[in-house]
C-alpha cells in the first residue's frame, strides 16, 4: 500500500508489476495482496534454487489461498544475472516448460547482488543477436510490455494453487532466535523513543536533540 502510493505521488502511475527476483519463500497470501494493491502480474526467479523438485512451469496463473489468480513468469534461464551469451538465450527456449502455451520468455541480464547492472558488453552480445539465423528472436522490451503480449497471446497456462516453495535456504525464520529476538526488541524501544519525542513536542516540551541524550 505505502510503496504503490508512494509510486502514485512521485510518478503519477501505480506498478502493475510484482517484481520479486530473490526472496526465501513466497506465501500463498501474496496473490491476494497483490490484487489488493491493483498489481496484475509477477515475476520471480528464485524458485529455480530448489535443490530437490524443480517447478514445472515458467508461465502461468498463481493462486492464493482466497482464489485471488495473479499472472506470473519465471524466467527458464535460472538466473536472474545473465550475461547476454547465445548459450543462455538458449537455453532460456530450450528450457521452458510452457512452450506451446506461450510464445516468449524474459532474460534477465546484468550483474546482481554486488551491483552494477547491465554491461555494454552484455547489451552489445544481445544487440548482435536480435535476428541472427539459428538464435531465438531476442528484443529488448520492459516487463511489463513482455507480460501485456504474453498475457494475449498464451493459452491454456496451468495454475499454481497455494505456497511457492522453496527447497533451499531452510529454517532462515527460526536461525539465530536471539539475534532476532534482540533486534526486534529494540525496534520496539526505538519506536516507543519516537512517540515519546512526539508527545513531547505536543505538551510543549522541546525533544531533545542528539547531542542533549549523551
Amino acid at each position: 500500500m505505502y510503496g504503490q502510493h508512494f509510486f502514485e505521488d512521485e510518478f503519477g502511475k501505480k506498478p502493475k508489476i510484482f517484481f520479486l527476483p530473490d526472496t526465501f519463500g513466497y506465501s500463498p497470501q501474496l496473490p491476494q495482496i497483490a490484487k489488493n494493491a491493483e498489481i496484475e502480474f509477477f515475476i520471480t526467479q528464485k524458485l529455480s534454487w530448489s535443490i530437490f523438485n524443480k517447478f514445472p512451469n515458467h508461465t502461468f496463473y498463481w493462486k492464493g489461498i482466497d482464489g485471488s489468480e495473479i499472472f506470473s513468469h519465471f524466467p527458464p534461464a535460472d538466473t536472474y544475472v545473465s550475461n547476454g551469451s547465445v548459450q543462455e538465450v538458449l537455453y532460456n527456449v530450450e528450457k521452458n516448460n510452457d512452450k506451446g502455451r506461450t510464445n516468449s520468455s524474459l532474460l534477465l541480464f546484468g550483474d546482481g547482488d554486488g551491483g552494477g547492472g547491465p554491461q555494454l558488453s552484455h547489451v552489445e552480445r544481445l544487440v548482435r543477436v536480435q535476428d541472427f539465423d539459428g538464435i531465438p528472436k531476442v528484443k529488448f522490451s520492459t516487463c511489463h510490455e513482455f507480460f501485456e503480449e504474453a498475457k494475449a497471446t498464451s493459452k491454456k497456462l496451468m495454475t499454481w494453487e497455494g505456497e511457492l516453495y522453496l527447497e533451499l535456504h531452510n529454517g532462515t525464520f527460526t536461525t539465530m532466535a536471539e539475534h532476532k529476538f534482540y533486534n526486534r526488541y529494540m525496534e520496539t524501544l526505538l519506536r516507543d523513543v519516537e512517540i515519546f519525542f512526539y508527545l513531547s513536542t505536543l505538551i510543549g516540551k522541546r525533544a531533545p536533540d542528539f547531542d542533549d541524550t549523551h
